[in-house]
């Protein structure tokens, strides 16, 4: 399969006027090793967890899909995931449970018709890490515009500010994550 250069939308303001922002996290089954192209990283781990939660205050907010733990993929985790990440797996409840990327692409594209027809908007997704749109990809509707937050000024610190003040909220979880996001993406719009 070609790689094919991802293009993003800019981080702005304004985006919720033109788009329904939803904020993506997910988890995964190792981090990329540090030679590996993401491209390949994504096509080599398994997916665990993809949590969207909205900008706006519009049902459905919440899109949280968990990936049912065979022992085959508990196999995969890194130590890390496995002491980190599997634990706070179900910290929230699931609205999707997934064995296999088909699964979840038909749950996530229902979600975001969903959305459309709530909003009258295009679903536009945004995250904090590159390596999230790429694991997406094969699931994700095609023409979904993407917003890479990454380089928002503050966002590990708003993130981590949100956690601080969120003492039951687990990190790790995609769901708690893509809310983080969310918090610190409003925090910027509003110039704080």
């Amino acid at each position: 399969m070609p790689v094919t250069r991802r293009e993003f939308l800019a981080p702005n303001r304004d985006l919720g006027r033109d788009y329904d922002v939803l904020f993506v996290d997910t988890e995964f089954s190792r981090l990329p090793h540090r030679h590996e192209g993401i491209w390949d990283w994504a096509r080599s781990v398994e997916l665990l967890s993809v949590g969207i939660t909205a900008l706006d205050s519009v049902e459905p907010l919440v899109f949280y899909a968990t990936r049912r733990l065979t022992p085959q993929i508990r196999r995969v985790c890194s130590s890390f995931v496995t002491d980190e990440v599997l634990l706070h797996l179900d910290a929230v409840a699931s609205t999707v449970r997934f064995d296999a990327p088909k699964g979840l692409g038909e749950a996530m594209t229902d979600y975001l018709r969903a959305r459309s027809k709530a909003t009258g908007k295009l679903p536009a997704f945004a995250v904090d890490w590159a390596g999230d749109a790429w694991l997406l990809d094969p699931v994700a509707p095609s023409g979904t515009p993407w917003i890479l937050l990454e380089d928002l000024p503050g966002l590990s610190t708003s993130m981590d500010t949100f956690f601080s003040a969120q003492q039951a909220v687990a990190r790790h979880n995609a769901y708690s994550d893509a809310q983080a996001l969310r918090s610190a993406y409003l925090k910027w719009r509003e110039g704080a």
